[in-house]
């Protein structure tokens, strides 16, 4: 019996959301001591990449997101809501790109791909600095004036630094793996091939 052929579509997607959730879990809870330094948001932006849809890949990040907050601490809930909506657009983003990708008339690529991921990692990274600190400003935690806002992003810009580096890094580090599952299985196909063929 060929297990390949039992393997199908349905126990791929199981499979690979199951491995998301416990590869998510595990990475947050090890890179809690870096302040903005997490996986998520890449991680977030390649699966929903990977996947043909947002949604799967939307409510696994945020099992994710939820079991490990039970861990570490939440914030204020308005604050909580900010940084998983800056989730929601890492993986908004990733099937943006994957539909890109999709319209273009080459292969995708490391050469095509790579760019536009890399710039889609610098605009999450961003929108998570927006959302979160603006919020963090409406939750009260600064003067509720122009003045207050300007000292609330200005006093965030080390972390928004930090969230850059960790993001661009965990980005590059995702299309390292894509381009290497891209080798192996294109490998296999020709070699599949070659033994078609003799």
């Amino acid at each position: 019996m060929d297990l390949k052929q039992n393997f199908s579509p349905m126990w791929k997607l199981t499979f690979a959301l199951i491995a998301m959730v416990i590869v998510g879990v595990v990475a947050r809870l090890e890179f809690a001591g870096l302040p903005n330094v997490k996986p998520m948001a890449a991680m977030a932006l390649w699966v929903a990449f990977c996947f043909r849809g947002v949604w799967l890949p939307a409510v696994a990040l945020l099992i994710v997101m939820g079991t490990t907050d039970l861990v570490l601490g939440g914030y204020d809930w308005p604050i909580q809501v900010s940084v998983y909506g800056s989730m929601l657009v890492a993986c908004w983003l990733g099937s943006r790109v994957r539909r890109q990708s999709a319209k273009s008339s080459e292969q995708p690529s490391l050469q095509s791909t790579g760019p536009r991921m890399l710039v889609a990692s610098l605009v999450m990274s961003t929108c998570f600095y927006v959302l979160t600190n603006g919020m963090v400003w409406a939750c009260g935690w600064y003067p509720p004036s122009l003045a207050g806002l300007v000292e609330c992003y200005v006093a965030g810009i080390p972390f928004y630094r930090f969230t850059l580096l960790g993001d661009l890094a965990f980005t590059t580090c995702g299309l390292v793996v894509w381009q290497a599952f891209g080798y192996l299985t294109a490998t296999r196909r020709s070699n599949a091939q070659v033994g078609v063929q003799a």
